[in-house]
């Protein structure tokens, strides 16, 4: 498993997150170096070339790809939409739905996620940046644990902020089985 993503937060949050959903491979991950320019500039040059690595590895053992971006005031679609862009300038063709590549984007940032699963709060609003980051990346470990458990079961509240609903039903469309 592969897991591409920002910081250390989403590392963690999404680490977390396989182990409780049961999966005991191994784990590698390609994060943005701190201080040195855009982490999301970074996800998305680091994307093709971890989708073609895939591509080339996927036939011969068992693995997947697992990409977190923060939407920031883009989005989920947006984000996607540049990823699929960094694949065409590339000319490598972008995700389709039999490959084991889950692409996670929080709307605005994984502290939004964080926030919801904390107190499964309705008032939760995806689209301003106002929940504050954890002290410790790995305080997020309760939340991630209710999150795996309500993914597993499919019953994560319609409550939920969309893009925490959909990255759940694409987890349990593409790595579920």
């Amino acid at each position: 498993m592969v897991v591409l993503c920002e910081d250390r937060q989403h590392e963690v949050f999404v680490r977390k997150f396989l182990q409780k959903m049961g999966w005991q491979g191994s784990i590698r991950t390609e994060k943005a170096p701190p201080g040195e320019g855009s982490a999301e500039q970074f996800v998305k040059k680091q994307f093709v070339k971890e989708l073609a690595e895939y591509r080339r590895n996927r036939n011969r053992v068992s693995i997947a790809l697992v990409v977190m971006i923060d939407g920031d005031d883009r989005g989920p679609a947006e984000r996607r939409a540049e990823l699929e862009a960094a694949c065409r300038k590339k000319k490598v063709p972008f995700v389709d739905s039999t490959e084991r590549v889950l692409i996670v984007v929080p709307t605005w940032e994984i502290e939004t996620w964080i926030a919801y699963l904390e107190k499964e709060d309705r008032t939760v609003n995806e689209t301003t940046n106002d929940y504050p980051r954890l002290s410790k990346p790995r305080k997020c470990q309760p939340h991630v644990e209710k999150l795996a458990g309500m993914c597993r079961k499919k019953q994560l509240s319609e409550s939920a902020p969309p893009s925490l609903l959909s990255a759940c039903d694409e987890y349990n469309k593409r790595m579920a089985s």
